[in-house]
């Protein structure tokens, strides 16, 4: 994490564990559509994506510590050069 910007690759997004997000503002995910090569890696990236951009309380988890409820106020963005990680047709989340 670089000042307030999380990068989480894709295996760090993925996994259980997020607190990565703590004091982000912006968090940032580079190349998802052409790292996450199985369909399943998608759909949970996606719905990681919608859980997290769908409601500022989340559950912070991080490795041998208890879970806590957290507030966030962090913006994804996701950048691609190639293969974006598409969203749903119609999804209200997203600008361009």
């Amino acid at each position: 994490m670089l000042g307030h910007v999380a990068r989480p690759t894709t295996r760090e997004f993925l996994e259980m564990f997020n607190g990565w997000l703590v004091d982000s503002y912006i968090v940032q995910l580079d190349e998802y559509g052409n790292q996450l090569t199985r369909l399943s890696e998608r759909e949970e990236a996606l719905g990681k994506l919608k859980a997290y951009t769908g409601k500022q309380n989340i559950q912070i988890r991080q490795m041998r510590t208890d879970g806590f409820m957290y507030h966030h106020s962090a913006t994804f963005i996701m950048t691609a050069n190639k293969n974006p990680l598409m969203l749903e047709d119609g999804d209200r989340r997203v600008a361009l």
